[in-house]
Order: structure tokens, then C-alpha cells, then sequence
């Protein structure tokens, strides 16, 4: 039992640890509203070549993995991916590769919440059939959580805009 426990607590601290390594770091963020904020133009010349933006471990792992983790999910027919990507618009996600993060992210999001459910009910005095029940539960928890955000966000979204509309 101690075993399983310790076992969980590093799951969690793993999963934390590959969450954080995602999130973009502040100099990103600062740098993101500084070119927002300018409004005159650089003074240096431009060069024929841009060059080339380095990409974190975390985003090459992300785009490695994401069209293999979107496949179980992948909508059947145009009119679904079209259904999708109006609602990921809706939301404020116009990037071209916003669609496969999503569906990536509900399967990822799914196994790791069984993985979660399957460590923590893992006890000496429960029938195999109950915590298969909780696993697939959680599995299923997991699945729909990106659906809710993206509801969530499409809704913050529209209220944003109907707020900024009242100004004008």
C-alpha cells in the first residue's frame, strides 16, 4: 500500500511538472504586449531571412504527439470538423492547429484522469469491478472536460463582446 502511494504522489508531481513545462514563461508574455503596445515602426533595416524561432521541448513534444493522441477522437465527417472548428472561432481559437490540440486534449485528458482514478482507488479492499467502474468514470469526466472549457471560453468570449459593444 505504501508502494501505491508513493507511486500516485509521483504521478501527480509528474503531471503537474508536464503541465507546467507547457505554460508559456512570463519574457513570451511580456514580449507578446510590448510588440502590442508599439505603435511605431522598428528603425532597423529588415533582413532577407527571419530567423528561426526556437521552439520549447514542451511545444516539439506537443506537436510530435498530438496527431496520434487526436486519432480516437477524430470527427467522422466534414460537416462535424467544420461544426468543431466554428465553435473553437467561437471561442477565440482561430489557430490552424487549434483543432488538434483540442481533440488531442480530450484524449490525453481522458487517459491520465483513468491513470489518476485507477492509482487512488488502488486498495486492498475493493473488487476489481469497482474500481474499473471508477477508472472509466474518471475516463469519462476526462473526456468531456474540454468540451466544458470550450463552452466556458466561447461564453466568456461573447460576453466580452456584447460588454464591448454597451461602449461603443
Amino acid at each position: 500500500m505504501n508502494e501505491l502511494m508513493i507511486m500516485g504522489v509521483l504521478v501527480v508531481i509528474s503531471a503537474v511538472m508536464i503541465i507546467y513545462s507547457l505554460l508559456p514563461s512570463r519574457s513570451d508574455a511580456e514580449e507578446h504586449v510590448r510588440r502590442r503596445l508599439s505603435f511605431r515602426k522598428s528603425l532597423k533595416p529588415k533582413k532577407l531571412t527571419a530567423p528561426r524561432e526556437k521552439k520549447s521541448a514542451a511545444k516539439q513534444v506537443l506537436e510530435k504527439v498530438a496527431p496520434y493522441a487526436m486519432k480516437p477522437v477524430m470527427p467522422k465527417s466534414d460537416e462535424e470538423m467544420t461544426t468543431l472548428r466554428q465553435k473553437m472561432a467561437q471561442g477565440g481559437f482561430r489557430h490552424e492547429s487549434a483543432v488538434t490540440y483540442f481533440l488531442a486534449s480530450k484524449t490525453v485528458i481522458a487517459v491520465a484522469l483513468a491513470l489518476l482514478a485507477l492509482v487512488l482507488s488502488w486498495d486492498g479492499d475493493k473488487d476489481p469491478k469497482q474500481i474499473a467502474g471508477i477508472a472509466l468514470c474518471a475516463c469519462g469526466v476526462g473526456f468531456m472536460l474540454p468540451n466544458v472549457w470550450l463552452m466556458l471560453a466561447k461564453k466568456q468570449r461573447m460576453e466580452s463582446i456584447r460588454d464591448g459593444m454597451r461602449d461603443a
